[in-house]
This record gives structure tokens, C-alpha cells and sequence, in this order.
């Protein structure tokens, strides 16, 4: 998020306060600590353990706002698959 040291991911594969390994795309594995859940937007937010602030890192949305109705996709994979 802003601050390069955070990760959403959906709220219904989190437990508020519960500890979480995520993989970066280099293949380096990280323990994230879940810090606040949205259940109606279906957003979890994860605080990553271990890794420096980069701004640099952090999500820049396009100049285009989303509105309500717009269309937005999610990819993802459950643990464990390729």
C-alpha cells in the first residue's frame, strides 16, 4: 500500500491478528500479520514482518478513479497451486 510494507488480499482467507507467509514475486518468503479486515468490501489488509518501508514499492493507481459500477478484476491462486 502507500508505504511498501503492507498487502491487501481478500477477507475471507484471513482471521484478524492471525499470521500469514506470503511469497514475493522473487520468490522470497515473508510472515505478514493481519491488521485490519473489511468483510463488506471483502478486503483484508496484511502488515509484512521484516521488511523496510519503500514507497517506491507501493501501489500508484492511474490517474482514472474507480466509481461505483466500473469493472475491476483480481487474480489470484489458492496456496499450494502452481
Amino acid at each position: 500500500v502507500n508505504d511498501g510494507d503492507e498487502v491487501v488480499t481478500n477477507a475471507h482467507v484471513a482471521i484478524i491478528d492471525a499470521y500469514v507467509d506470503i511469497i514475493a514475486n522473487d520468490g522470497k518468503k515473508y510472515k505478514t500479520k493481519v491488521v485490519k479486515l473489511d468483510d463488506d468490501n471483502d478486503l483484508a489488509l496484511l502488515k509484512v514482518i521484516g521488511i523496510e518501508k519503500d514507497p517506491d514499492r507501493a501501489l500508484k493507481p492511474e490517474a482514472k478513479t474507480l466509481t461505483k459500477g466500473d469493472e475491476l478484476y483480481a487474480f489470484g491462486h489458492p496456496g499450494g497451486s502452481d
